[in-house]
């Protein structure tokens, strides 16, 4: 009895177009299996670019030739994929005769659906835009249109009679607009003349000539300039606008205002095209672009900075001696301008009027107010003290009143008499000057010093020790970094005058309504034989 072989089940190989056994191939999913083998996986992990074989390769180019779009063969919209976008174009790359014939066919088969979509949506139309029936005796098509597409005869008829508008209509359309109707050459169109300039061939045409457009508008160029234009020959200015162009820039303006600004003549990208048409033109354009660019750029910087100023805002000027470099930016700056402003000060501000109040309050000398001492920073500089004190009297009196320092010379002297320095000297006492900053009290402090405090004191016994910390604080006596220590020595000196374990002891007796004994009623005061009196 001979046993039956079982037929080995085989695949074929997409790189190397060989029928192997599936053993060959690495495993796939569930749902699809590969389709290239080990030998030629292994070959694309080395190096090996792979995009498609040759039987593939021939029917991309026989689709291609049959009309299809690219789109639809690398991409799986409406047909089925042969390969990727990227591997189509890595392949045009490897093989360029191969590309340039598929990159051509390409596109010819992308402008024919455009124009096959356009006319498919047109011929199922009934009747026109005005209600006109599209019926074979009103129908015609414009030959010069690449479209092609099926027009109304009745309303063809209309529009070469006088154009789409009539002459009396735009100029009354122009007077609601209140702005001349002009064409883009600045010719006016009359009302006995219903015409306009072509932006192309520079011919003055009906307006039945050129294309209708948005807005109850014509085209720029004329029919036969819009069809070669969309066949494909380059357009960028005619002769009146490259002159125009040119006066311009001779007169100063940049390139940037002449190709994007809202009085353009053309694009960017339209100049540059140009130029390379008219090189003799384009030289000439470039330079005088280069040299307005320059000039602005110029003009913007004596605008914004020092760079290109010899003298500042007050006319003083800008020399060697007199010139200053900031050292956070790098920048000039005045000397002179800058001395008057030092001088000058700036205007106290609220906090700075509170601080220095604060300060003289708690005997701060004024050097240490309006200098750094120690690590600390001055409150205010010399300038702004001097001006407070001039413009504002309340505060220059309060200086003379609680000030401890006496001026004896230079700019204080204008403040202060010598009766009034002998009568502040007299009534007031000098203290010793520590570098102990000035307290600012800031939002959330009695909360914060509050929280210091333990809970299980009374509130009247946390409260003092915040009124005694406040107090230091106020009086330069204590840092504000130094509060937290401060209150726990607070809290000690509370514990030991008011201890709460100490029954008996003298600092804390016991009370004479409590029990004499532990099992019975009677109170303690009871037991006493003899009054205090009777000691006396």
């Amino acid at each position: 009895m001979t046993i039956p072989q079982t037929a080995v089940e085989t695949r074929h190989c997409r790189r190397c177009e060989l029928d192997l056994p599936a053993a060959d191939f690495p495993r796939g999913n569930r749902v699809t299996e590969t389709k290239i083998c080990k030998a030629c996986i292994s070959a694309i992990c080395n190096g090996d670019v792979f995009t498609m074989n040759a039987t593939e390769a021939a029917t991309f180019m026989a689709r291609l030739e049959g009309g299809e779009a690219l789109r639809t063969i690398i991409g799986g919209f409406g047909g089925k994929s042969i390969c990727s976008r990227k591997a189509f174009f890595k392949h045009c790359e490897l093989h360029p005769k191969w590309g340039e014939k598929a990159l051509a066919l390409a596109a010819t088969n992308a402008k024919s659906r455009v124009v096959e979509g356009a006319k498919q949506h047109a011929a199922s139309r009934t009747h026109c835009h005005f209600g006109h029936a599209l019926t074979p005796d009103n129908v015609t098509i414009d030959e010069l249109n690449p479209w092609r597409h099926r027009e109304c005869k009745a309303c063809r008829a209309k529009w070469e009679k006088g154009g789409r508008f009539s002459a009396q209509q735009i100029v009354e359309y122009a007077k609601d607009l209140k702005t001349p109707f002009t064409s883009p050459v600045d010719k006016s169109i009359e009302p006995d003349k219903c015409s306009q300039v072509c932006r192309r061939c520079e011919n003055d045409l009906p307006l039945s000539d050129f294309y209708p457009a948005a807005h109850g508008k014509v085209s720029r160029f004329c029919k036969p300039c819009a069809n070669a234009v969309a066949a494909g020959q380059v357009f960028t200015m005619n002769s009146t606008e490259a002159a125009i162009f040119l006066e311009r820039l001779e007169a100063g303006e940049t390139l940037r205002i002449l190709t994007s600004h809202r009085g353009s003549i053309c694009s960017r990208k339209a100049f540059l095209r140009h130029c390379e048409q008219h090189p003799d033109w384009g030289k000439k354009a470039q330079a005088l672009a280069d040299r307005n660019a320059l000039i602005a750029f110029n003009r913007r910087g004596n605008q914004k900075s020092f760079a290109f100023r010899t003298h500042c805002t007050k006319g003083h000027p800008l020399t060697p001696d007199n010139v200053g470099f900031k050292m956070s930016n790098g920048t000039r700056y005045c000397k002179v301008c800058n001395s008057e402003n030092v001088a000058r000060g700036k205007i106290m501000t609220p906090e700075q009027d509170r601080a220095i109040r604060n300060a003289i309050l708690t005997n701060m000398r004024i050097s240490d107010i309006i200098k750094p001492v120690a690590g600390r920073k001055a409150i205010c500089s010399y300038g702004t003290y001097r001006t407070a004190r001039r413009q504002n009297p309340e505060f220059n009196r309060f200086i003379l009143e609680y000030c401890i320092e006496v001026p004896r010379g230079g700019a204080n002297r204008r403040f202060i008499t010598d009766d009034e320095a002998l009568q502040i000297a007299s009534t007031v006492s000098r203290r010793a000057v520590d570098d102990i900053p000035v307290y600012v009290a800031e939002p959330g402090d009695y909360e914060w010093l509050y929280s210091m405090t333990p809970r299980y004191l009374p509130k009247h016994a946390r409260d003092e020790i915040v009124s005694d910390i406040w107090i230091e604080l106020t009086e330069r006596r204590l840092r504000r970094e130094d509060a937290p220590s401060r209150a726990k020595d607070l809290i000690k000196k509370h514990n030991r005058e008011n201890p709460s374990h100490a029954y008996g002891d003298i600092r804390s007796p016991l009370s004479l309504d409590a029990p004499a004994y532990l099992d019975g009623t009677m109170l303690r005061g009871e037991t006493v034989s003899e009054s205090l009196w009777e000691r006396m």
